[in-house]
């Protein structure tokens, strides 16, 4: 069961750190970018961040190759719902506020 524990981990870590690095893309560089560009200039720092949290998670916590995949697939779950689920929790509060039910 490592792998799930690694695959939660490693949700949690990125989670967190992508919405650090949102907040801070948001309020400083899509008023002086873009959108698109803030989000292209947010991409490589996401990506290399991942690569070298699952490396230390996979050095921390033992993952056998085989089940590498699992603990991706749990990871990317996770990504997954917590979108969901935050999409609907800011879409009601938008809803609510212009007066939509």
């Amino acid at each position: 069961m490592n792998w799930l524990r690694a695959g939660a981990l490693y949700f949690l870590i990125l989670f967190a750190l992508g919405t650090v690095v949102g907040i801070a893309r948001v309020g400083f560089l899509v008023s002086r970018f873009g959108a698109d560009t803030a989000l292209l200039m947010e991409l490589p720092l996401m990506q290399l961040a991942a690569w070298f949290i699952c490396r230390d998670i996979l050095r921390k916590i033992e993952v056998p190759r085989g089940l590498r995949l699992a603990m991706g697939a749990t990871y990317f779950l996770c990504m997954l719902t917590a979108e969901a689920v935050l999409g609907r929790l800011v879409g009601s509060f938008g809803d609510a506020a212009v007066g939509y039910t």
